[in-house]
């Protein structure tokens, strides 16, 4: 559950390991209709296009789909007090959102045109074969899906006398309990748990926000320590990244310019750098009126956000931080490095600036990101076209092939994961896996899938 509503989680974990890549956090707020209708459609062609530009394969059929890795070990359901039936997928209804784990593992929420009768599909198997289930009747409504480890999954509903509540799944969505109880506080995240950013069912960001571990049962547990906290509402969110060194790092705020929180021992301690926001270097297109003001160059810079982070060894990550101007004309985000761990971040030049969101590192170190220059009318939009850097975020590259996207990220097993839009809406995507950041293969979709209109 997340900043929006559960926040698309923007991660989700596998029982072996840890944490998830997007925050999942519970929220029912102003962005929870925007943030249920992000979703996926089914292709069944077969397409391969060559990037002669940077050699990036994008392979789209089932029979052309890139070897998966080794499949993820899942625990024995356990089933819940609350049932619903067994749905047939031969005329489903529309898709409104898919939450994509990892290359076996997908979710799909499905709800007619009114947002009502809600059902989820899911596969284990890379979708070879689907299951699916009507939800049970108290969920009217579910405004946010969102999979944290194993089969436990999360949705947040409008039930049937008009509440919001939460709801647990410990069996992949076949049955359902009331979301329970925090548990007791803890110093440190026990090996096997995993770690979650859990908000306020108010949205925005409130004081309630905090970082929990959530034990293989679905129960949350705060952390005693916990890292700094965002005060406004950042683009990446609090999505949490697990080096393979085995350290944590989350968002760190957005007073002056906090970089990622670290933490090197389960949640047990925390290590950020904050500093001012420097003006010299952010560069800011102002438009002609905005040049002729008298104050045009005036207290151009307000504050700036960390947007995207990431780091795959523990040791060398990136983080983007969008500045915020007086005119909101911000047409660039500043992008910096870290090869200590986090210790100390630098600026890195860029021959032709850009407005970054979301960064990810792939295993040869070559640099992924989310630029979104030209959607800068559409103030806080997640859409960009995936771009790479292979000289350190210097300069960047289109990937071709997925020229609007949204939602990158890392799955627990190691994939690179990311939404392929398709069409004039957001809200239609297919999601995208890659091992390697060289190769793109599209991701499990339900049968006779289609988006919502």
């Amino acid at each position: 559950m997340n900043p929006t509503d559960f926040r698309d989680v923007r991660d989700q974990i596998t029982a072996a390991a840890e944490v998830p890549d997007l925050d999942i956090v519970y929220r029912m707020g102003k962005r929870r209709r925007s943030a249920v209708r992000t979703a996926t459609a089914l292709a069944v062609v077969i397409v391969l296009v060559a990037t002669a530009l940077i050699g990036v394969n994008l392979l789209v059929g089932r029979q052309d789909r890139l070897p998966l890795g080794p499949r993820p070990t899942l625990p024995a359901p356990v089933h819940g007090s609350l049932r619903g039936s067994v749905f047939d997928l031969e005329q489903p209804p529309p898709l409104w959102k898919v939450a994509t784990v990892n290359a076996y593992q997908s979710y799909a929420l499905m709800m007619n045109n009114a947002r009502q009768m809600p059902v989820i599909a899911r596969t284990f198997d890379a979708g070879n074969s689907w299951r699916a289930w009507r939800l049970p009747s108290v969920m009217t409504e579910v405004t946010a899906m969102s999979p944290i480890s194993g089969q436990l999954l999360y949705v947040a509903a409008r039930t049937a006398d008009n509440r919001f509540a939460g709801y647990l799944s410990r069996d992949g969505g076949e049955s359902w309990a009331p979301m329970p109880a925090e548990g007791s506080r803890i110093a440190v995240v026990p090996a096997g748990w995993t770690l979650i950013r859990y908000g306020s069912p108010t949205g925005g960001v409130s004081k309630d926000d905090a970082y929990f571990g959530i034990d293989p049962t679905g129960v949350r547990h705060r952390l005693l320590r916990q890292p700094p906290q965002p005060t406004k509402e950042p683009g990446r969110s609090t999505g949490v990244v697990v080096a393979t060194d085995g350290s944590w790092w989350v968002h760190g705020g957005c007073a002056d310019l906090t970089f990622p929180a670290v933490s090197r021992d389960r949640g047990a301690s925390w290590h950020s750098l904050r500093r001012p926001v420097p003006v010299p270097d952010v560069y800011i297109d102002m438009n002609e009126q905005d040049r002729a003001s008298p104050d045009a160059n005036l207290d151009v810079t307000r504050t700036a956000c960390v947007d995207g982070f990431d780091s795959l060894d523990g040791q060398t990550g990136y983080a983007t931080a969008e500045v915020d101007t007086r005119t909101h004309e911000t047409t660039a985000s500043r992008l910096y490095v870290t090869r200590d761990g986090g210790k100390s971040w630098t600026y890195v030049a860029q021959s032709h600036p850009r407005l970054l969101g979301p960064v990810l590192v792939a295993p040869d170190g070559a640099l992924f990101a989310l630029d979104r220059t030209d959607s800068r009318a559409q103030v806080g939009s997640p859409v960009g076209r995936l771009v790479v850097s292979r000289d350190g975020g210097h300069t960047f590259q289109t990937v071709d092939g997925i020229d609007r996207a949204r939602d990158l990220r890392r799955s627990p097993t190691g994939q690179l994961l990311v939404n392929s839009i398709f069409g004039d809406s957001a809200n239609a995507y297919w999601p995208m896996f890659s091992r390697d950041g060289l190769s793109w293969s599209r991701a499990a979709m339900p049968p006779n899938a289609r988006w919502v209109q």
